[in-house]
């Protein structure tokens, strides 16, 4: 009798697998704006009324940055809140952003159908907030797959950006790191 429990054990289990195995990594860009993807190296679905941090990082045709966030589906798994704060890495000038978008999902799943998004840039010495309707979208991808790789590049690639120093910043009395395991330091 044991025997027939056992198999229902065994395939209950494939069936559990098989399901998780269903679930795909996370990519978010603005299909009309432009910029790169952010992929995230999450899961989707998460459940209704669930959040989940994220970090992210940027392929094809943006600055090569990288982002954190926070994502969460509603109560009703109909729409799903995302936010990111992203910084780049390329570029002449430094560029930050950070948004929240709220993405109505497509029965429970992606991709997602609308969106509203919310946000500030720095560019250079640009501030601006931004408003957007419908360009946004998170899809499933596939983080592992050849368009989607984390870029093998150097550890010098942010140093593209001329004129910026941690050290040229310290020198002028901006910014002064914490002292770790010393005499005080002086600001």
């Amino acid at each position: 009798m044991l025997r027939p429990i056992f198999l229902i054990m065994v395939a209950f289990g494939f069936a559990l697998a098989s399901v998780s195995d269903a679930r795909a990594d996370m990519c978010f860009r603005y299909q009309k704006s432009g910029g790169g993807i952010l992929v995230a190296k999450a899961k989707f679905p998460m459940g209704n009324n669930t959040c989940q941090p994220l970090a992210l990082y940027e392929v094809g045709g943006g600055l090569e940055g990288a982002a954190t966030g926070s994502i969460c589906q509603d109560v009703a798994g109909a729409t799903v809140v995302f936010h990111y704060t992203y910084d780049a890495c390329e570029g002449t000038d430094s560029y930050h952003e950070s948004a929240t978008c709220r993405l109505q999902l497509q029965n429970g799943d992606l991709p997602t159908t609308n969106s509203t998004c919310r946000g500030t840039y720095i560019g250079g010495t640009t501030v601006a907030t931004f408003h957007n309707l419908g360009d946004a979208i998170l899809e499933p991808c596939d983080g592992n797959s050849s368009d989607f790789l984390v870029k093998n590049d150097s550890a010098a690639q942010c140093l593209k950006a001329p004129g910026f120093s941690h050290k040229a910043v310290d020198q002028m009395g901006v910014f002064a790191p914490p002292n770790v395991g010393g005499a005080p330091s002086k600001q």
